[in-house]
């Protein structure tokens, strides 16, 4: 599955991504042996948008697993002071 997001370009790309990593291995359906992997989309004004792609169990769990990752990340980024776009 694939998600796209956009967070302010002074963001550390590093905690970021460790941070996406966790917050994937919470989730109920990721498949914990293969990588997710997070990718730089675009830059433009003053944002980051990036690619976050991980593997899913089944495609029809795929939108609870959405649902999980992106709760989880906006509590973890809310916690750590970076805004979504």
């Amino acid at each position: 599955t694939v998600l796209l997001f956009k967070v302010p370009a002074d963001t550390n790309l590093g905690q970021m991504k460790k941070v996406i990593e966790e917050q994937v291995a919470k989730t109920e359906h990721a498949m914990p042996k293969l990588p997710v992997e997070m990718l730089v989309n675009t830059i433009a004004g003053g944002n980051i948008e990036l690619k976050v792609m991980a593997w899913v169990e089944s495609i029809y769990a795929e939108p609870n697993f959405k649902s999980e990752l992106m709760t989880g990340l906006v509590q973890q980024m809310n916690e750590m002071g970076v805004k979504i776009g």
